[in-house]
């Protein structure tokens, strides 16, 4: 059959190119460490500065450093300095300036009066040391309201004093007023590290109160590359959308087709669905540590891990359920037609 032939070639093309995917090194630093001793490196931390672990709800995420957050900033940062600068800038930024996998574990609790401190922050890098430890603060926690000039002296001795922050120019500082406390951002520019084709070495401190936030670095991307970047992602979108949109539709039509008594085999759509269902379920099992990392500290956690899990299942429910029905019309056209074969 050509169908078939056709089918069977494309299939081994998509291997091909997932085994060359995956044999292909890549130049991010290796992860030497596991769940389990990030968050021991992590407990440690806290330990050391009197915060009992034991006292909080523990959370762990991997992230590559390439999808940080919703907007991929930290994925175009990567690209960016790759496309323009080349391969050896980008190993030399790469740690410091451009994030690499690393863990972070959360201890976070959910909503209790008088306790200013939402959650603590530990990220521990690839071979297993810790990096930063930061606190998150209620927006309406008590703290003190430094002038611009003391909020200085703080961010200057993080960075290690004047005379280490002598490469640092000065971008621009922002005040921000909460309820009880004041709040201040530094932004500087690093000048050691040169040009990057438009792109600058950001060094930002955020000053919450009298706290002094781990110093962190970045790469701030030039706004004309990110507007072209952002339309050539967008028109890479548009051309997946028919394919999304024609898989979609053969799934419903060889559902709907399924209900066919004439042509279904009941057996083949209880396993196809079957496996299909059990893979999503496993899928929720292997997120769940993503899941609570990313609870919220306010609403109850019942809530919104039931609200979650709910939408979730009714989803992979689904799913499988239209899998099994074009399994079973296609398998009961398949021998359907091996029988008329047989049959000439």
């Amino acid at each position: 059959m050509p169908s078939l032939s056709a089918v069977t070639a494309f299939g081994v093309v998509g291997l091909g190119l997932w085994a060359y995917a995956a044999a292909t090194p890549s130049l991010s630093p290796r992860l030497e460490v596991n769940r389990s001793e990030a968050e021991a490196a992590a407990r440690e931390v806290l330990a050391a500065q009197g915060v009992d672990p034991e006292e909080w709800t523990e959370s762990s995420r991997l992230f590559s450093g390439f999808r940080l957050d919703r907007r991929a900033r930290t994925r175009s940062q990567h690209r960016f300095v790759w496309d323009e600068t080349g391969e050896e800038r980008h190993a030399a930024l790469l740690g410091e300036y451009l994030r690499g996998p690393r863990w972070r574990v959360r201890y976070h609790r959910f909503k209790e009066d008088g306790d200013a401190t939402l959650a603590h922050v530990v990220w521990v890098g690839p071979d297993g040391a810790p990096q930063q430890h930061r606190r998150n603060f209620r927006l309406d926690a008590a703290g003190a309201a430094l002038s611009e000039e003391e909020a200085r002296t703080l961010v200057l001795d993080a960075l290690g004093g004047p005379g280490a922050a002598a490469h640092l120019s000065e971008l621009g500082i922002h005040e921000t007023r909460r309820p009880a406390r004041t709040d201040w951002t530094f932004r500087f520019r690093d000048e050691a590290m040169g040009d990057l084709a438009g792109g600058t070495a950001m060094v930002t401190v955020w000053v919450l109160g009298d706290e002094v936030y781990p110093v962190s670095r970045s790469v701030a991307i030039p706004e004309g590359w990110t507007r072209a970047d952002e339309r050539r992602r967008v028109r890479l979108l548009l051309a997946a959308v028919p394919s999304t949109i024609a898989l979609e539709l053969l799934l419903v039509a060889g559902a709907v087709l399924g209900w066919r008594r004439e042509a279904f085999d009941f057996r083949v759509a209880l396993a196809a669905g079957g496996v299909a269902l059990g893979a999503a379920l496993a899928a929720l099992a292997n997120d769940w540590p993503v899941r609570v990392s990313r609870l919220s500290p306010d609403p109850p956690a019942p809530m919104q891990i039931g609200a979650g899990l709910a939408g979730d299942l009714i989803d992979a429910g689904l799913a499988a359920g239209l899998l099994g029905l074009l399994a079973g019309h296609v398998a009961a056209l398949a021998a359907g037609a091996s029988t008329a074969g047989r049959e000439i």
